[in-house]
């Protein structure tokens, strides 16, 4: 879904945000959350769609890229840690370490994934994340994330428009597990 408001302009007064016509659908790495116990781990699931990006890479065997692989870690990890915040704060990822591609992830199969909290604090968090398919690990990474006020990233509406996105992704289950503490619920 387009913003239909008007461009949000930056300190510099360049347009920005979901107002300049990115769509949240176009950055989403995932598709339904599992299972979403706040500040201690999460799990989803990917199909990977049929586009052309991943019909060229490569012609006879799709691949999904190494990239788009970390950054569905980074957004599950950012996922995670502003559920345990309450959404109150905004997960940055600051740094990778560890990645390990062990095997190709096939573009034409469902992807797992699996990102959890080793240790952390207000300030920020070290997270370890794995994708799966058929029960084998194929990518493994540890992520350093900072939490910063989710104000000086979201205006009220776009944060309205983030939590949707998020909360149109959570099965029953994980719904169940957000509202055990309703601070924490997308809603």
């Amino acid at each position: 879904m387009l913003s239909e408001h008007p461009a949000t302009p930056d300190r510099d007064g360049n347009p920005v945000g979901l107002d300049r016509g990115l769509e949240f659908e176009a950055l989403g790495c995932f598709d339904q959350v599992h299972v979403l116990v706040p500040d201690e781990r999460v799990e989803a699931t990917w199909e990977p769609p049929p586009s052309p990006m991943l019909a060229r890479h490569f012609p006879l065997r799709r691949i999904v890229p190494g990239s788009i692989i970390l950054e569905a870690f980074a957004q599950l990890g950012s996922l995670l840690l502003e559920a345990g915040a309450g959404f109150a704060r905004k997960a940055l990822p600051a740094w990778i370490e560890r990645a390990r591609f062990r095997q190709p992830v096939e573009g034409s199969r469902l992807v797992w994934y699996r990102v959890q909290r080793l240790q952390g604090d207000a300030a920020g968090a070290v997270l370890e994340a794995e994708a799966r398919q058929a029960e084998e690990v194929r990518v493994t990474a540890r992520i350093g994330f900072v939490l910063a006020p989710m104000s000086q990233f979201f205006g009220q509406e776009h944060l309205l428009e983030y939590r949707r996105w998020i909360d149109a992704r959570l099965t029953w289950a994980a719904r169940a597990q957000m509202q055990a503490d309703p601070a924490r619920s997308p809603r």
